[in-house]
């Protein structure tokens, strides 16, 4: 099978009757209009995908802040609390002791 599910012979009876209805002097004239539209068509999509993916990575940049070395002030944040905190509180309502079998 071909194209949508036609086969060659299919193809090749629509064909013929393009021509037999539009004329083979006309043939080539809609070629080029199908061609442009087909360009037309296939344009719209592209800019219309561009334009989508490009407001979904906005959108995720924007609920998903970068983290690591982008964002120097709270590297620098961590460094001082670790420097005047060098061990992590312990919660003092439970034992933060490893458990035993």
């Amino acid at each position: 099978m071909g194209f949508l599910d036609i086969g060659i012979w299919e193809i090749l009876v629509i064909l013929v009757v393009i021509v037999l209805v539009m004329g083979p002097d006309r043939l080539p004239e809609m070629a080029r209009k199908i061609g442009k539209t087909m360009r037309a068509i296939n344009k719209v999509s592209t800019d219309i995908t561009t334009g989508l993916t490009r407001e979904v990575e906005a959108d995720e940049d924007q609920h998903n802040p970068p983290h690591g070395p982008e964002q120097p002030h709270l590297t620098e944040n961590l460094k001082k609390t670790s420097a005047t905190n060098p061990t992590p509180p312990q919660d003092k309502d439970h034992d933060n002791s490893p458990i035993e079998p």
